[in-house]
């Protein structure tokens, strides 16, 4: 019974650990992954998105092969730089100023006028029909969003240490704040991101059901953005 007890409080004292109050600045950068944080059902809690353990260490590189060819710290580096200067932001630009520049032209003549690649036609096929919701955004709450995770997979992976993390995420989470002005414009944006970077390989439809879904968990009365005020004082 005794060695029971010794055991549970034990259990206690890893999962405080594991779980410790973020301060009120780290709760908010964390926060900005709140779409990728619920479809993973990872933790909204803490820098890691999950237990730090041999299995999940594996999973988070998996992860990181995976979806983003990133198997080395330099490589991860390497991507959170580009996704800041070039990343999908860039691509919504680019299409945007030849559909304003070329009003009187045929996919086609686009098409064949600026060599376009596919995933840049399906760019621009997908904004035009959906210009609306296009025309004055910018999706940098996704590419910059999406750097955070990364971050914070990059730690559970092995390659940034807990300061190196904090230091990058803080960075991007001063760079969104004063890009938007409630949590529900900032998630706007990434969900709109999102889709766009979908429509490149034509699951725009899939990517819709799944993040619309989220989206409204988050923001909904009781959702975790909801909860959350979105001045925040970040300053070092």
């Amino acid at each position: 019974m005794k060695q029971r007890f010794l055991c549970l409080l034990l259990l206690a004292g890893i999962r405080v650990c594991l779980f410790a109050d973020l301060t009120e600045e780290r709760r908010w950068a964390i926060a900005l992954t709140g779409i990728m944080t619920e479809i993973n059902n990872d933790s909204h809690d803490t820098l890691n998105f999950g237990a730090i353990n041999g299995v999940n260490k594996r999973k988070y590189l998996e992860i990181l092969r995976r979806d983003w060819s990133i198997t080395t710290r330099e490589e991860l580096l390497e991507t959170i730089t580009v996704m800041e200067l070039n990343g999908h932001a860039s691509s919504l630009a680019f299409v945007k100023k030849i559909i304003g520049e070329n009003k009187d032209l045929s996919f086609n003549s686009i098409f064949n006028k600026f060599q376009l690649s596919s995933r840049q036609y399906n760019y621009l096929k997908f904004t035009i029909a959906n210009w609306g919701h296009y025309y004055g955004r910018t999706i940098l709450a996704w590419d910059l969003g999406r750097n955070i995770a990364l971050c914070r997979w990059g730690y559970d992976a092995g390659f940034l240490t807990e300061d190196e993390a904090w230091e990058k995420i803080m960075y991007y989470a001063r760079k969104i704040q004063p890009l938007y002005n409630s949590w529900a414009e900032y998630g706007l944006d990434y969900y709109f991101g999102r889709i766009f970077w979908a429509s490149g390989f034509g699951a725009e439809m899939d990517y819709f059901l799944k993040t619309d879904d989220v989206y409204r968990k988050l923001m909904d009365q009781g959702g975790y953005w909801n909860s959350l005020e979105w001045k925040v004082n970040l300053d070092p």
